[in-house]
């Protein structure tokens, strides 16, 4: 679904925003917004869905917001499209207030394209007027600017199909194309990529983020997909229970989360106390984490799969590729002094093509203890096998 009008009488107080992205803007003759999120509550009947939530993105920006279900992202969207009500805090659009008190400016007139999942399209139009229904009521039938849509979305040619005619994944693309197609101060991004298939999806995505890159469009991204995020967003918004626990780039997000839940979010991960960590080895690798990286609130630290070297009975290491172009393993007499390395159990194992995770238990720790990922390049030990595990920062 689509909502997109003419620009409404919206104007910036100052000049905000990184001066590349201004200065691409200003080349190609766009107008910039930004969005401002300011103690933002939300509640349907007695369930808090956002709760003083904070946000802000640069013109220019693409942000994602990522979260599991029910986390607050899709209706966080919705808040900023105007298509949700607020009960406490304000939406400004370019310095203006949009939602806030008794002041709630209508959807049609926030200048703004959305997409949501599900990528309703107007069943009585053409794919190319449906692409073409935002634009000016001249180019509304067909034009340069709605081939050059269905181009960028794989469905050239496609133009004169109607929607039933459709698959669900061409039906997303007809969605996302007819968002863009009006050149949109504030695009909204309601997962649109979910129902496409893999390849297509990973291309897509790559040109979209390109082409909204160059317009300078301030651009709001909900997902669940973690690689999704790191590879599109300039910053990612992590939600849990109602509220945004951190926004920051994703190198600085992944490496340095604040909570559990935003480390868990962006990939496998071992969480060590080292306040009641029984194994001085563990509180040794603690200590050189802290070195490197910033602990979580409680001071527990963030380990890794990458952080992590296996050594197993007959071979050490991680796996690497030799000069030959073959995965190998170290064998043991080449190994390294075996000091600070961890005893551990192959409890489970998932092979991802190219490699394996391996989810490793140590004995000494019981079932409550952590389990401990490391990626393995070639062959890998199986369930139940001793290996032991080195640090590796």
């Amino acid at each position: 679904m689509l909502f997109c009008s003419r620009p409404c009488e919206l104007k910036s107080a100052r000049p905000v925003g990184r001066a590349r992205r201004v200065g691409r803007a200003r080349r190609v003759g766009r107008a910039l917004s930004s969005v401002s999120v300011a103690g933002v509550s939300k509640s349907f009947g007695p369930h808090r869905v956002l709760s003083e939530v904070d946000l802000s993105v640069e013109p220019g920006e693409f942000l994602v917001l990522l979260g599991r279900s029910g986390s607050g992202k899709s209706t966080l969207l919705r808040v900023i499209a105007g298509l949700e009500r607020i009960e406490a805090g304000s939406v400004e659009l370019d310095g203006v207030l949009v939602s806030g008190g008794p002041t709630h400016v209508p959807t049609e007139a926030r200048n703004l394209g959305m997409v949501f999942q599900d990528g309703a399209l107007f069943p009585h139009l053409t794919v190319a007027r449906n692409v073409g229904f935002g634009l000016p009521r001249p180019e509304r039938k067909g034009g340069p600017r709605v081939e050059e849509m269905l181009d960028l979305v794989g469905m050239a040619g496609l133009g004169e199909r109607m929607p039933h005619e459709l698959s669900g994944g061409q039906r997303q693309r007809v969605a996302l194309a007819r968002a863009l197609a009006p050149r949109p101060s504030v695009m909204l991004l309601d997962e649109p990529f979910a129902n496409l298939d893999f390849e297509l999806r990973l291309g897509l995505r790559r040109e979209v983020r390109r082409l909204l890159g160059e317009s300078g469009v301030s651009v709001i991204l909900v997902t669940h997909d973690r690689n999704e995020a790191l590879a599109l967003g300039d910053r990612i918004a992590v939600l849990e229970e109602s509220r945004i626990t951190q926004c920051d780039t994703p190198s600085d997000l992944y490496r340095h989360p604040r909570t559990r839940w935003a480390a868990h979010v962006l990939g496998e991960a071992a969480f060590v106390s080292p306040s009641n960590q029984p194994l001085p080895l563990l509180r040794s690798w603690c200590a050189e984490l802290a070195a490197v990286r910033q602990p979580l609130e409680d001071s527990t630290m963030v380990i890794r799969p990458e952080d992590l070297t296996l050594v197993g009975s007959g071979f050490v290491g991680s796996g690497f590729v030799d000069s030959l172009g073959e995965s190998r393993y170290l064998r043991e007499t080449e190994a390294e002094p075996k000091e600070g390395l961890l005893g551990a159990t192959v409890v489970r194992t998932e092979y991802q093509g190219g490699s394996h995770l391996l989810w490793c238990r140590c004995p000494e720790l019981g079932d409550e203890g952590p389990e401990f990922v490391v990626r393995v390049f070639g062959s890998c030990p199986g369930v139940g096998e001793t290996v032991r595990l080195a640090l590796n920062v």
